[in-house]
């Protein structure tokens, strides 16, 4: 049997299959200068103004950047 945290993400892959899929974005990490990867791609958060998940492949930051 799986967990409702499983469900909840494979429900959510199902409604944005992209979301899984980090794309480089051309900004520098803040901590170890390696190229940052947009976490959820496919998503943007609707904020004022919009952001979008980022993280670090490297050394593991994660934030967001404004879209």
């Amino acid at each position: 049997m799986k967990t409702l945290d499983e469900n909840n993400q494979e429900a959510f892959l199902r409604a944005y299959p992209g979301a899984a899929d980090p794309v480089p974005n051309g900004i520098a990490c803040p901590c170890c200068s390696e190229e940052l990867m947009d976490t959820s791609a496919d998503m943007n958060y609707l904020t004022v103004p919009p952001q979008k998940a980022i993280g670090c492949p490297k050394c593991g930051y994660a934030g967001f950047r404004f879209v």
